[in-house]
């Protein structure tokens, strides 16, 4: 029983939605938790629900990791309907109690789903608890977006006041933000990722968005100097793809997919850390078969797909065919993408005759 760990909720309405990992069920009012959990990193997630059964807040959770023995409580916050750490009493009495009665307690606790644990594991086997930590909001709960606070009405933007309404045109993305509201991150519910460099900006010279769009390997070395070890990053992208798959957050689909994109368009950052793509691939090739039916489609205009058709003729090039062949096999097998002629230049890559 000490080897693995045990979640106690309390106070969770009977029908609320409640998940751990790739398991989510209806909970009724008999359920205090889960047991034999095992040691690692866990998602725990929640959703209310009304009278009728249906959503009435959108999913929201945490990750922790588990340690061997490790008995966790949350209890049901009735205000802002999620999960939360224990608000009043002695907490590790509480624990000690809890421990000496698990067997009374057994029967009010579902089984953790060891049916798809293999499978979790793969999609986390980078996330420590220091990680976790690392790169988890301040607050400890992740929600399916990241929460504004709006400014004051008197800091609102209004447009140029000798300007008649009738005459202002918007010209750009730039002109339109000027009329939108001055919107302020709230930190606290922001998970803590790195900052991504952008292909190009408005002062990026000309040359440099042609060779951005080339090769990213700029972007790569530069993102690589910003951050203390090219570990982390592996672990970034493991957590942002399980916030978004079990948190259902947005955000953190936009920045996994960025990063996918940074590193699967450089033939020359293959080149220089060939030990750090074989992790990359051995991270994404588990994370693909995951996402949604939509995003899977084999065509020209699915970007998840061309990014991986690059990587692939990267791999190539740079005599890592073996790893190349694992990674088309692996998807073939799961989603039946398959990826002929992807060492031929694409078409629409090549320069353009135009007749005269």
């Amino acid at each position: 029983m000490d080897q693995y760990a045990y979640l106690i909720v309390t106070g969770a309405p009977d029908n609320t939605e409640f998940g751990i990992d790739l398991l989510a069920i209806n909970i009724t009012d008999e359920f205090r938790g889960v047991k034999l959990i095992p040691p690692g990193a866990h998602f725990i997630y929640s959703s209310a629900k009304d009278s009728f059964g249906n959503t009435s807040t959108a999913r929201n959770g945490f990750l922790h990791y588990f340690k061997t023995g490790e008995i966790v409580v949350k209890e049901w916050n009735a205000q802002l309907e999620e999960l939360q750490d224990r608000s009043k009493g002695d907490l590790d009495l509480e624990k000690q109690r809890i421990k000496e009665h698990l067997k009374d307690l057994d029967r009010f606790l579902a089984m953790y789903e060891y049916e798809n644990l293999n499978k979790w594991k793969q999609l986390t086997n980078m996330l420590s608890e220091e990680a976790i930590k690392r790169l988890s909001p301040e607050s400890g709960m992740i929600r399916n977006s990241i929460e504004f606070k709006s400014c004051p009405d008197k800091d609102r933007p209004r447009g140029k006041p000798e300007a008649p309404i009738r005459n202002i045109k918007i010209r750009s993305n730039e002109d339109e933000a000027m009329y939108l509201p001055n919107l302020e991150i709230i930190t606290e519910t922001q998970p803590k990722y790195s900052k991504l460099p952008e292909r190009f900006t408005k002062t990026t010279p000309p040359a440099d968005v042609t060779f951005n769009n080339i090769d990213t390997v700029n972007l790569v070395e530069k993102l690589f100097n910003e951050i203390t070890s090219k570990t982390q990053l592996l672990e970034e992208l493991q957590h942002s793809f399980i916030v978004y798959f079990c948190g259902f957050s947005v955000d953190s689909l936009s920045h996994w997919r960025q990063i996918v994109s940074l590193l699967c368009n450089s033939e020359r950052s293959v080149e220089k850390d060939k030990n750090f793509y074989k992790s990359f691939v051995n991270i994404i090739k588990h994370q693909i078969p995951e996402i949604p039916v939509e995003f899977i489609e084999q065509n020209s205009s699915n970007t998840i797909y061309q990014d991986v058709r690059n990587l692939l003729r990267n791999l190539v090039v740079n005599n890592c065919a073996e790893l190349s062949d694992n990674l088309q096999m692996h998807l073939k097998n799961y989603i039946g993408w398959t990826f002929e002629d992807f060492l031929e230049d694409d078409p629409e890559d090549l320069p353009q005759i135009v007749e005269m």
